[in-house]
């Protein structure tokens, strides 16, 4: 499971947790996108448009780390 947080130009931040993440670049190395697997059952962005964007930082969560996110959302 990882944690994603995404900055936006306005200095928004948002969070989510998905299964897997993908860092897409294009032929000159520039980051182009990401593409993410959803957890079921958890809400995630349908889409994210990157002009709009100063940062993502995503961090993998050891599985109890995991399981209390998944405690804290329940309560």
């Amino acid at each position: 499971m990882k944690k994603i947080t995404v900055v936006f130009n306005s200095g928004v931040t948002q969070e989510f947790f998905v299964e897997s993440l993908t860092v897409k670049k294009d032929g000159f190395g520039q980051f182009s996108g990401i593409e993410w697997t959803e957890i079921p059952g958890k809400k995630t962005p349908a889409r994210i448009n990157l002009d709009n964007v100063d940062g993502i930082f995503y961090e993998d969560l050891t599985v109890v780390d995991a399981m209390n996110e998944a405690k804290k959302m329940m309560a």
